[in-house]
C-alpha cells in the first residue's frame, strides 16, 4: 500500500504542474468575441496544444494593451496575404467565407438598456464553422495595405463592430499569442447550450 502511494502521489503532483504550466482559465471581460464567447464566461484555454490553425479562438496580448489579455478568432497563419478593405478581410485574395444568417435579438453590456438586434454571418474559416456579429448602426470600415504574414496572425473579433482586432492594430507576432481556446466551462450568462467545445 505504501508504495502505491509513493507511485500515486508524484503523478498527481505532475498532472497538477503541467495544468498549471499548461492551462489557462481565463473569465472574459467583454462581449467582444459574441455570440461565441459572452462576457463572464468561464473558459478552458491550452498553451501546449499544438500548431494554431484558421479559426482557432486564441487568447493574447494586444500591441496596444501589453499587460491585458483578450481572445479574437484567427483568420489567417504565417505565410497567407491578408488585405484589409472598407473593414472586409480578404485572405489570399478572396473574402472570408460567409453565409447570411438573419438576425438575432441579444443583450450585450455597453449598448444601451434591453436587447438589440444585430446581423448574424456564419463564417467557415479552416475546420471552424462559426457565428460573427454586426451591429446594423455601425458600417465596417478600415483600409490596410496586402501584406504576407511572417511569424504572426491576423486575428479578427467575433462581433466585427465595435470591437479592436487587426483590422486597426495589425498582425499579432506568435510570441504575444498565449494559449488557444478549447471550451466553455461555464457560461456568464448561465445558458447551459453554451457550455461546450468552441466552433
Amino acid at each position: 500500500m505504501k508504495r502505491l502511494g509513493w507511485i500515486i502521489v508524484p503523478i498527481i503532483l505532475v498532472a497538477g504542474g503541467l495544468a498549471f504550466f499548461g492551462l489557462d482559465f481565463p473569465r472574459l471581460s467583454s462581449n467582444d468575441m459574441a455570440p461565441t464567447l459572452r462576457k463572464g464566461d468561464l473558459v478552458l484555454a491550452c498553451r501546449v496544444c499544438g500548431a494554431l490553425d484558421r479559426g482557432d479562438v486564441v487568447l493574447f496580448s494586444p500591441p496596444e494593451k501589453p499587460g491585458e489579455l483578450q481572445f479574437r478568432r484567427v483568420v489567417a497563419i504565417p505565410g497567407d496575404k491578408v488585405e484589409v478593405r472598407k473593414g472586409r478581410v480578404l485572405v489570399n485574395g478572396a473574402p472570408l467565407v460567409a453565409e447570411d444568417g438573419g438576425t438575432v435579438q441579444l443583450d450585450l453590456d455597453g449598448l444601451g438598456a434591453g436587447a438589440h438586434n444585430f446581423r448574424v454571418n456564419i463564417e467557415s474559416t479552416g475546420a471552424h464553422r462559426y457565428r460573427v456579429l454586426r451591429d446594423f448602426s455601425v458600417p465596417d470600415s478600415g483600409d490596410r495595405a496586402a501584406e504576407t504574414l511572417a511569424d504572426s496572425y491576423f486575428l479578427l473579433a467575433d462581433r466585427r463592430t465595435l470591437a479592436a482586432d487587426s483590422r486597426e492594430f495589425g498582425p499579432v507576432p506568435r510570441s504575444r499569442i498565449r494559449s488557444r481556446a478549447l471550451r466553455v466551462l461555464s457560461a456568464g450568462d448561465s445558458d447551459a447550450a453554451r457550455q461546450t467545445r468552441l466552433p
